[in-house]
């Protein structure tokens, strides 16, 4: 699978990082957030200690809200369609709903939307929003969760969701790779 990573609530770039650390020659690695100077800052210098130029060379930083991004600006700014997709900005009910369905939009067969915070404690709008979009879009599906392992402060649960063609091809690698899960299987 090729195409565009993209990470929508970015903040000091932990995840964002990482995810330019996995891409590869050609790909564009966006970021979007607010990004208050001093946040941009400790990102581009993270970049700088843990990335070689070619990597940093395929970093796309968007300074705005996700929610002034139509789907056509996005499409934009990602370039080709994009084949991942990490979702953690502003955690109000409609803010996720609209990130979610924005990540969704301009996603390649095969695409994944990570999204985080499902089910945290603190940010129940979150859980809200994931089920909100889950409901009315037809061309992605929650595949895994990921649990959270440490405390509240370090992040929360994840959501896998899958292009929809793809679900059964992930679901069937989840359990071939991590056999001690019990599936389950859930309905919107």
């Amino acid at each position: 699978i090729s195409g565009s990573i993209a990470e929508i609530g970015t903040f000091r770039g932990k995840t964002f990082i990482g995810l330019a650390a996995a891409s590869r020659d050609g790909e564009r690695v966006v970021g979007v957030d607010i990004f208050p100077d001093d946040v941009q800052q400790s990102l581009l210098r993270s970049a700088a200690e843990f990335l070689s130029e070619e990597q940093r060379k395929r970093i796309v930083l968007v300074k705005r809200d996700s929610s002034t991004l139509d789907y056509c600006e996005w499409s934009k700014i990602l370039g080709e369609k994009s084949r991942f997709v990490h979702v953690d900005g502003n955690h109000t009910i409609k803010a996720v709903r609209y990130d979610i369905m924005l990540s969704s939009s301009h996603l390649c067969v095969g695409g994944i939307v990570l999204i985080d915070d499902f089910l945290h404690d603190w940010c129940p709008d979150v859980t809200e929003g994931i089920i909100d979009a889950l409901r009315i879009l037809p061309n992605i599906v929650p595949v895994a969760v990921i649990p959270r392992s440490e405390n509240l402060l370090n992040g929360g649960t994840k959501l896998i969701c899958a292009e929809r063609s793809s679900s059964d091809f992930y679901r069937n690698l989840i359990l071939s790779e991590f056999s001690e899960m019990r599936p389950r299987e859930i309905s919107l």
